[in-house]
C-alpha cells in the first residue's frame, strides 16, 4: 500500500512538498524493484516537467 500526503504542497507556503511512503516492508525482490521503476518514472517525469509545474505554480500564486 501506498501512502501520499498532499497536505505541504496544497495547504502550506513553505515548503511546497509530497510525502509518500511504502507502508509496508518487503525483502520480495520483484517487489522492490517495482516500486523502484515506479519512483524513477515519477522523478523522471518530475524532471522533465519542472518548468511547467513552477509556471502553473506561479500563476496560481499569482491569482491569489
Amino acid at each position: 500500500m501506498l501512502a501520499v500526503n498532499f497536505v505541504n504542497a496544497v495547504c502550506y507556503t513553505n515548503p511546497k512538498t509530497i510525502e509518500y511512503r511504502i507502508l509496508r516492508p518487503t525483502y520480495n525482490f520483484d517487489k522492490v524493484l517495482g516500486w523502484l521503476f515506479i519512483y524513477g518514472a515519477f522523478i523522471k517525469y518530475a524532471e522533465i516537467n519542472a518548468n511547467k509545474a513552477i509556471s502553473f505554480a506561479a500563476s496560481v500564486n499569482a491569482s491569489l
